[in-house]
């Protein structure tokens, strides 16, 4: 988070600097010309595949677990 904003006279009393839990802010970088219409469109495309990736791997985690807690069960 950055407090840039409190290095400048005009913003004091104006702004306040807050985490909210369920919100981030993510940077997009490019090398070479890229419009910034697209670029933003491509790195939307990007993260919805990571957050995919993610699920995808979590939800295996959780058949994993839930197949070590059925065998648990069954052996006792």
């Amino acid at each position: 988070m950055s407090r840039e904003v409190y290095r400048h006279p005009e913003f004091e009393g104006c702004v306040q600097l807050a985490r909210v839990r369920d919100h981030f802010l993510f940077n997009i970088e490019s090398e070479g010309f890229y419009p910034p219409e697209r670029l933003l469109l491509e790195a939307i495309k990007v993260m919805r595949s990571k957050i995919r990736t993610i699920r995808e791997a979590a939800q295996s985690l959780l058949q994993d677990v839930s197949v070590v807690e059925d065998v648990e069960m069954d052996e006792e």
